[in-house]
């Protein structure tokens, strides 16, 4: 997922402890709470660190997750990830406007 993606490139496998994201679980495909995204962004600051976030790849990957799949049988493509991802990044550009 993109946001297993951002935790990743921020703090490596802790990140991605952080985040709590398990493939297995029905809430997967949903962009993880305010709450995670803040320990996240508070461990990248305690080691003195900043952060820059490029979204030039990430929507590259969010118009194929959006796009419909040219047959119809793939459910987790498509039009569900319009609401997905309108989801998370109103929330991020929310909270972490400089």
């Amino acid at each position: 997922m993109p946001w297993n993606l951002i935790a990743w490139q921020l703090l490596g496998e802790r990140g991605i402890e952080i985040l709590q994201q398990n493939e297995d679980e029905p809430d997967y495909y949903g962009a993880p709470p305010q709450s995670l995204w803040k320990m996240i962004f508070d461990e990248v600051e305690q080691q003195g660190l900043g952060a820059l976030i490029l979204l030039d790849e990430f929507l590259m990957w969010a118009h194929g997750a959006a796009s419909p799949h040219p047959d119809s049988a793939r459910q987790d493509k498509g039009p569900v990830w319009y609401g997905r991802l309108k989801n998370f990044f109103q929330t991020w550009r929310k909270r972490h406007q400089v």
